[in-house]
């Protein structure tokens, strides 16, 4: 089941970075974005309403803005900047540069938890350090 899900989303993501770079050449990116933010809004709801959770105590309600400031600010914040880049960038080099993330992730736990990564991690970083080196040189 787990590789049907990955070929699943590679084909998804796939789909979406050459859709979106035709969509984003053609259209401005704020009423794209609306438009893709309103669908997210639209599925979360709706997955609220069918699993038949909601955020009717005191305690829930305290959990509701720290998911909106992750939903705004990384999370929005990331993908309108992603989203942007593909009316400069060709879409492999958007899913190539979409791998630095992670990266950045382990480095502000390095840099604000002091979480020092096992050094296979640190291999593995440097080995897409050097993939991303590959594909912004190759042109």
């Amino acid at each position: 089941m787990g590789d049907m899900a990955a070929i699943l989303a590679a084909v998804a993501e796939g789909f979406y970075l050459n859709y979106g770079r035709v969509r984003r050449r053609r259209l401005p990116l704020l009423s794209t974005m609306f438009g893709i933010y309103f669908a997210a809004v639209i599925t979360v709801v709706g997955g609220i309403v069918v699993t038949g959770s909601s955020f009717d105590s005191i305690e829930n309600l305290g959990l509701l803005l720290p998911l909106v400031g992750l939903g705004i600010l990384p999370t929005a914040a990331a993908h309108t900047l992603f989203f942007s880049s593909l009316s400069n960038l060709k879409s492999y080099e958007t899913a190539t540069m979409a791998l630095l993330e992670p990266l950045g992730a382990t480095l502000f736990g390095v840099v604000i938890f002091s979480e020092v990564p096992l050094p296979i991690f640190i291999v593995g970083s440097i080995l897409v350090l050097v993939g991303l080196f590959v594909v912004a040189s190759g042109d």
